[in-house]
C-alpha cells in the first residue's frame, strides 16, 4: 500500500514532509502515481538497492512491508521520480575496458569482472573508447605497442 501518514517525529526532520494528506498524495509528490492501495507479494517486491555510483533497485523479502518507496517490479521501481529523482543509471556491459599500462606504453585492457564493469569511472564500452584521445589517457594509447 503507498499512503500518507501523519508522523510528529518525520515533521521534525523537514524531509519527505508535507502540509497536508491531500498535498502528500498528489500525483508525483510523495510516489509517482500518487497514494494507492497496491497487492505487494509478502515474497518479493523490489526497493532501492545502490545509490552509489550508479542508482539500482534490486528485489527484497524483508522490505516488502514497510509502505514506502516499495514496488511491485523493477521497471516500476526504476521510474523516473520513483526510488531516485532521475530513475535507475543505466548500467554498462560485460565486458568492459578499463586503464591498464601507463608508462612505457599506454595500453586498455579488456575486463570481465562486473563489480570492476559496474564501479562507475574510468570504464569504457570498448578498447576504441577507451584508447580515444581523452579517455583513458590525455592522449590516447600508445600506437604499435
Amino acid at each position: 500500500m503507498r499512503t500518507c501518514r501523519r508522523d510528529d517525529t518525520q515533521c521534525l526532520k523537514g524531509s519527505n514532509v508535507w502540509e497536508s494528506l491531500e498535498v502528500c498524495c498528489a500525483r508525483g509528490v510523495a510516489f509517482p502515481n500518487g497514494c494507492q492501495e497496491v497487492e505487494l507479494s509478502k515474497e518479493e517486491c523490489w526497493v532501492a538497492q545502490m545509490d552509489f555510483p550508479s542508482k539500482r533497485c534490486g528485489p527484497s523479502r524483508s522490505q516488502c512491508d514497510r509502505g514506502w518507496k516499495v514496488y511491485e517490479t523493477e521497471e516500476e521501481c526504476c521510474e523516473e521520480d520513483a526510488a531516485f529523482p532521475e530513475g535507475c543509471t543505466e548500467l554498462p556491459p560485460v565486458p568492459c575496458w578499463i586503464v591498464d599500462v601507463y608508462d612505457p606504453v599506454r595500453l586498455c585492457r579488456k575486463v570481465t569482472d562486473v563489480a570492476t564493469c559496474y564501479r562507475g569511472w574510468g570504464v569504457f564500452e570498448s578498447e576504441e573508447i577507451c584508447c580515444a584521445k581523452g579517455a583513458g589517457f590525455p592522449e590516447g594509447c600508445t600506437k604499435d605497442a
